[in-house]
């Protein structure tokens, strides 16, 4: 069994080709015709949980290449582009509630925050000033 640092930026990566695989096409759950999206953001939320933690993780491993955040940056990449494609379908759907579209901007504000970090990460290791976010005032 594989220990130690790489482990986690392994982990990371063999988490999303497993998960990417499901949701490269999003798995949006349906019962006669209509889309259940309570589950489909519950299994989403769930995923951008997981890749997170293992994200997180590899951010803070010392001798992490930049050829490496490369890849962690584009597998971050790849699960926001495939829940942006969830946001849109949710867009085409009369019958969503408010409540279901404020959890799914709380999932695309995860990965925005994953993207950003792990942009970071890579600008730091190029020797770049960090992307700087202005805080949402409300307004």
């Amino acid at each position: 069994m594989e220990s130690g640092p790489s482990m986690t930026f392994s982990r990371a990566s063999q988490l999303w080709s497993t998960v990417s695989l499901r949701s490269a096409f999003p798995k949006i759950k349906q019962t006669n015709m209509a889309i259940d999206w309570i589950s489909t953001l519950q299994e989403q939320a769930e995923f951008v949980t997981r890749i997170a933690e293992d994200v997180t993780l590899t951010l803070e491993l010392p001798q992490l290449s930049d050829v490496q955040v490369s890849r962690l940056l584009l597998v971050v990449e790849q699960g926001a582009s495939t829940f942006d494609r969830i946001m849109e379908e949710m867009d085409h759907d009369d019958d969503v509630d408010d409540d279901l579209f404020e959890a799914a901007a709380d999932i695309a504000d995860t990965w925005t925050k994953l993207s950003i970090s792990t942009a970071n990460k890579l600008r730091a290791l190029q020797g770049l000033a960090p992307i700087v976010v202005p805080p949402d005032n409300g307004g």
